[in-house]
């Protein structure tokens, strides 16, 4: 277990697997926001280059993109001090009369970055439909924001350490030493630890309104940043139309101390909905045994799995696995709706060495270098780090959790006594008390932060509506359309609860092999990684060739009926060069067939061969291309069961193919029809056997049984 993951629970997980499908875009910013009298004021924002963010492609079409940087005081308290800048991305409305409030949008983390995570979200949803202005913002210390709080130290340790199986001694010491090597850094850098708190951010929030020219705004945060967004309700209400508050951070809940217990409680709501439900307990049971028994396995015998890093051209790296990092793996899982449904396959997938879905999530989590490391020691560190720790035995866990609880508390009283930041005022963890219009969301298998929270935040908001979805998990408004819909007419009008019909009352459907077909190299294929490109290219010029006949023969036929060829037995005897035995049946008199009835049916196998393959892949895009617009996970493992019957096709295909190559065989040895005719045949033949090899490494001709 790496040391970077020891503290990673409480770091949010965004939906960053289907964000590869997305690559960069360098949008040029419209800069038509500065006023004149605000060049030089604090807080004041500089319009820039849209390129220094690499915003997706999609993200903003048909929207006006502007983009630059908010400068505001290090210390609020000082606002003639010194500066910092903070990234800024406004979608402007399309609307001839936008409303004046904009929805204002923040990550969680603390340490995540808006700029990076969001925008692929909102650029496959609803939301940039909106008629308001979309303010997004990285907060201070974060990935776009000057000074960015990175821990280089930390993120070197975790990949200089994959394949090194460690004591938990040497991961804590080896951690704190990178932490205290990032903070050297960063003060030498002359960056002010302290003034990197929940206050100070929620003060930037307040100065990006203002500097934008905004009198109200409705405020977003999800996880950390539901913390930040009360630290604005209880300092900044005046500036405030309506607050959304996803996955909620109580102000008064070390959750430091519980997340392991938080986690927990999720992994058991799983276990229990997976034997209620008949095919899931039928295809995985004894699911909570099987998971800690792999878990014990993996700590005695570590095994060794592959990494890949897909932002350095898909570098892959050997790493070590053990139990305890499966477990972390498997709740930074947790964080997505969409994988809750899959946790029993992967639990079994494991116990039968295959590692390829905690592969992927683990490399996800190794190579994600857009959280600041600094950013959530100075936030946590001044929150929690004088909260009691609790005893061995408090929240009652397994064995194996219990030892991983306590070894992530002691990595952070022992990073944060490193860190060494004043504690923040006690009032801030008092409950928020306002009568601002808020809407309160929750997944019941929320990993961080569970549904208790949003009740408990509740008691104090007096014009509060609560939404809660039964199979959601941690941040329901982003990737989510009934989510998305919610969040939108809840901002059109704040003063009513919102429709809630959308949410599914039932709890996850966890897959079997009924309701999902198999495909481990699917997500590779997509990604382009490993063989992917030249087996697609081999399949793509495979087919293109292939498909030529349904031109070619067509053609022939056309031509022989115009050029009024004869039929194709002759009533009289002919003369073959090649065959001697022909001379003697045409001094005989006796008549021969120039095409037997096997050679004449072989154009229609290969139009039987190309056709199937392109109906087959033709289907097979449309599927794809419906499941990545819809941000759909279950990539990660295949295709919807209810797409099984499509994989007839190939081995029909296949069938055909040998059925051609017989023919292709006979055609040779017996000389039937021209050189050029069984040369192409012979080639046609060639180009779908290899399109049917592609389409067997990829594992389509097994999935009927997979």
């Amino acid at each position: 277990m790496t040391s970077r993951m020891i503290k990673g629970f409480s770091l949010f997980l965004t939906l960053m697997l289907l964000i590869s499908f997305f690559p960069t875009l360098s949008v040029q910013a419209a800069n038509s926001l500065q006023p004149a009298a605000l060049q030089t004021s604090v807080p004041r924002f500089e319009p820039g280059d849209c390129a220094a963010f690499s915003l997706p492609v999609g993200f903003g079409q048909g929207r006006k993109l502007e983009c630059g940087w908010l400068v505001t005081p290090e210390l609020h308290e000082k606002p003639t001090g010194k500066t910092i800048r903070l990234g800024v991305v406004i979608l402007r409305s399309l609307a001839a009369n936008p409303p004046t409030d904009p929805l204002f949008m923040m990550q969680g983390g603390p340490g995540g970055s808006t700029l990076h995570d969001f925008p692929s979200f909102l650029a496959m949803g609803k939301l940039l439909q909106s008629e308001r202005d979309i303010v997004l913002f990285d907060q201070r210390g974060t990935l776009f924001a000057e000074p960015k709080l990175s821990c280089s130290e930390t993120q070197d340790l975790a990949i200089r350490t994959l394949d090194q199986n460690l004591s938990d001694a040497e991961n804590l010491r080896l951690s704190n030493e990178a932490v205290a090597a990032c903070r050297q850094r960063l003060q030498k850098e002359g960056v002010n630890l302290a003034a990197y708190t929940s206050v100070e951010n929620a003060g930037d929030v307040d100065a990006l309104r203002q500097a934008l020219g905004y009198d109200q705004i409705n405020l977003y945060g999800v996880s950390y940043g539901t913390l930040l967004a009360l630290d604005v309700m209880r300092l900044y209400p005046q500036g405030l139309r309506s607050v959304i508050l996803d996955s909620v951070v109580q102000p008064n809940d070390h959750f430091v101390n519980g997340i392991v217990n938080t986690d927990v409680r999720t992994l058991n709501l799983i276990f229990a909905g997976c034997a209620a439900q008949a095919d899931c307990n039928r295809a995985y049971p004894n699911l909570e045994k099987v998971f800690y028994e792999q878990v014990d396995r993996l700590n005695k015998t570590p095994v060794h799995i592959t990494l890949t890093d897909s932002t350095n051209g898909g570098k892959t790296a050997p790493a070590l696995l053990n139990g305890d990092t499966l477990m972390n793996v498997l709740f930074y899982t947790l964080y997505v709706t969409d994988f809750i449904p899959v946790i029993p396959q992967v639990i079994y997938d494991v116990r039968a060495g295959d590692y390829s879905f905690i592969e992927r999530i683990y490399s996800q989590v190794v190579y994600d270098f857009s959280i600041s490391d600094g950013m959530y020691y100075s936030v946590n560190c001044a929150d929690y780090q004088n909260e009691p720790a609790p005893a061995a035995g408090d929240f009652q866990l397994p064995p194996e959790m219990e030892k991983l609880r306590a070894l992530s508390v002691q990595n952070f009283y022992d990073s944060c006594k490193t860190w060494s930041v004043p504690l923040q005022d006690p009032q801030a963890d008092q409950p928020v008390k306002s009568d601002i219009p808020t809407l309160v969301m929750s997944g019941a298998f929320d990993p961080a932060t569970p549904p208790a929270n949003a009740d408990e935040v509740m008691k104090t908001l007096g014009r509060a509506f609560r939404v809660n979805f039964p199979a959601g998990a941690h941040g329901e408004a982003l990737g989510n359309a009934c989510g998305e819909r919610i969040l939108q007419e809840f901002v059109q009008d704040p003063s009513r609860q919102p429709d809630t019909a959308c949410i599914s009352p039932q709890s996850p459907q966890f897959i079997t092999k009924s309701s999902i077909v198999r495909l481990p190299k699917l997500i590779s294929l997509l990604n382009l990684e490993g063989t992917s490109v030249p087996e697609g290219l081999l399949l793509l010029v495979g087919l293109l060739f292939l498909l030529t006949c349904l031109l070619a023969y067509p053609l022939a036929w056309v031509i022989r009926m115009i050029r009024g060829r004869k039929p194709a037995q002759s009533p009289y005897p002919v003369y073959d060069p090649a065959n001697p035995a022909s001379s003697q049946a045409a001094a005989a008199g006796t008549r021969q067939p120039s095409r037997p009835a096997v050679w004449r049916f072989a154009p229609w196998l290969a139009i039987l061969a190309a056709g199937g393959l392109a109906v087959f892949m033709g289907i097979l895009l449309v599927i794809l291309f419906g499941m990545i617009a819809n941000n759909d996970n279950l990539l990660l493992f295949g295709l919807p069961g209810s797409s099984r019957p499509l994989f007839i096709l190939p081995i029909l295909v296949l069938l055909t193919l040998l059925a051609m190559l017989l023919v292709t065989f006979m055609a040779w040895v017996r000389r039937w029809g021209s050189v050029w005719g069984r040369l192409y045949f012979t080639l046609l033949t060639l180009a779908g056997l290899a399109c049917v090899f592609v389409l067997a490494l990829w594992g389509m001709l097994t999935a009927l049984v997979a």
